[in-house]
């Protein structure tokens, strides 16, 4: 069977090629980023409050760090994810789903690679695609290398055993859906480079509303964070999504007790905004909602085992 068959998932949708869509957005932002670079900062700052200044620059700095910071990281994940497709095209397809196995499971960097890398795990079967995206956040080398670092061997031991319990569950819950059906589109008619860019905007989209949105909480954070409860911390972590290289290092910094440690960081890495959404652009609604919940059955857990 032919890559065309197995997964069309980069075909034309309502009569509209993917590749125009995507140029169409990319070439949207980059006028708006052309246009603002004409604003002198006095007049943009003249229409806000004095007392808002300092923050709205805070918020600026922090949103285009993280965006920044992400660059390579997603250049790295669509730069792996185009040479796996090139091998499913021309050798074998268990040759590339191991690849792409190997890659999501043990990339030493940041999961922000995972934002761009995703789409070639829709090689493989829908309840093994999760489990490798909620281990590649939860538990990948550099994120159990932070959190032994900052918060000792025991909290490392939770976060993996929580990391094991949340992939297993997503791998069982989503393997009921179809084989194929998280598939649409054709790659045979695409270049490389086609595919680097699309993986790569797609990225960086949902990239920068999370850097905003994280800014924001990280200017604007609540003062009386360090006792908050577990519920708190996760929510707060959802919301922050940081990246499995700083979780660890924040959730040190906002809270001492161990329960809302490893909930800020679960929550931060399988509930976050950043990796529900990832489930969404790429497996659908369902495998998303499957995802969530087995998050949420080990994010009980890990806070059971740090009590």
């Amino acid at each position: 069977m032919s890559m065309a068959r197995r997964c069309h998932w980069l075909a034309p949708v309502d009569g509209q090629p993917l590749w125009g869509r995507k140029t169409l957005r990319l070439a949207g932002v980059l006028i708006v980023a052309a246009a603002a670079s004409l604003i002198s900062p006095a007049a943009a700052t003249a229409v806000i409050p004095s007392s808002l200044l300092p923050g709205v620059y805070r918020t600026s700095v922090y949103a285009c760090s993280i965006a920044i910071g992400a660059l390579p990281y997603v250049s790295a994940g669509a730069a792996a994810a185009v040479a796996i497709e090139a091998v499913a095209q021309r050798w074998r397809i268990r040759h590339a789903r191991a690849a792409a196995v190997a890659f999501a499971l043990l990339f030493p960097g940041c999961d922000c690679a995972m934002s761009s890398f995703a789409a070639c795990l829709r090689l493989l079967p829908p309840g093994l695609a999760g489990a490798c995206i909620i281990w590649s956040g939860c538990c990948n080398p550099i994120a159990l290398v932070c959190t032994a670092a900052v918060l000792g061997p025991r909290m490392l031991v939770v976060r993996m055993c929580a990391g094991v319990i949340a992939a297993v569950l997503s791998a069982v819950a989503s393997s009921t859906v179809a084989p194929g059906s998280h598939c649409s589109g054709n790659t045979s008619h695409t270049g490389l480079a086609h595919r680097f860019v699309v993986n790569a905007a797609g990225a960086l989209w949902s990239l920068c509303a999370v850097a905003c949105m994280s800014a924001l909480l990280l200017v604007y954070r609540p003062h009386a964070l360090a006792n908050a409860t577990p519920a708190a911390a996760a929510i707060f972590g959802s919301l922050l999504s940081p990246c499995s290289t700083a979780d660890a290092v924040l959730a040190g910094a906002f809270f001492r007790e161990p329960r809302a440690q490893i909930a800020f960081i679960f929550a931060s890495q399988a509930l976050d905004f950043r990796q529900l959404s990832l489930m969404y652009r790429t497996f659908g609604s369902a495998v998303m909602a499957r995802s969530a919940a087995a998050g949420l059955a080990a994010l009980a857990a890990a806070c059971a085992m740090a009590a």
